[in-house]
């Protein structure tokens, strides 16, 4: 039963992500749950074709769609280091909405 469920979440888990941002469903509960200010992302492995046998395909971005949404981000968010952005909150400063770090 575990197997099945690692299985569709690995295969739907994107697609379903994917319909809750553009329906603006995440937007919604995000709002709903007050979120506010920044959001850090962590890849654990951006690799090309050539590095990918050597890495667990659970923790594998390839490098391309790496690009694809990096570039999506930086068209919709304000896309900030993660230092800069731990500078900001030292200062005490509030990060504006829709920072990602």
């Amino acid at each position: 039963m575990q197997q099945l469920k690692r299985e569709l979440r690995r295969r739907l888990g994107p697609t379903v992500r994917c319909l809750g941002h553009r329906s603006g469903i995440m937007r919604l509960s995000a709002l709903l749950r007050g979120g506010r200010g920044a959001v850090v992302l962590m890849y654990h492995s951006v690799a090309d074709r050539n590095h990918a046998p050597w890495i667990d395909p659970n923790n594998h971005v390839p490098a391309k769609i790496f690009a694809q949404q990096i570039e999506f981000l930086a068209s919709k968010r304000q896309v900030v280091a993660l230092d800069d952005l731990v500078s900001t909150l030292r200062r005490g400063m509030t990060p504006a909405d829709g920072t990602v770090a």
